[in-house]
């Protein structure tokens, strides 16, 4: 989990939490990633451009071509192993699941 690789996901919002399960895993057990609101320290929007050059910089020249027409959510958060980066492609439902998750990540800033 630890290198950026596209995975097919699940993103599950919470009042306190996003849980992310990877390849479709069944839904029932524990999920492969949980981020509490309070631990992100940013979040933003990211064009394929800036994808890119993330992709380039982590996966060096092969990243720099996987390329999509999407807005994408990238977040930055802290766990027990230090910060961490995740781009998440929400696709059509962008809109919708961004502003759910700016908003649970600026309350819980305030805080």
């Amino acid at each position: 989990m630890e290198y950026p690789t596209p995975k097919d996901s699940r993103v599950f919002l919470y009042n306190d939490r996003l849980d992310l399960f990877l390849n479709n895993e069944n839904y029932k057990n524990k999920p492969s990633i949980t981020i509490p609101y309070e631990s992100i320290s940013s979040i933003e929007n990211a064009d394929e451009s800036k994808i890119s050059a993330f992709r380039v910089a982590m996966l060096g020249i092969v990243g720099g071509l996987w390329k999509k027409k999407h807005i994408y959510t990238v977040i930055v958060y802290r766990d027990e192993f230090g910060e961490k980066t995740i781009v998440l492609d929400f696709g059509k439902d962008v809109e919708e699941a961004q502003p759910m998750i700016y908003k649970k990540f600026l309350e819980y800033r305030k805080k």
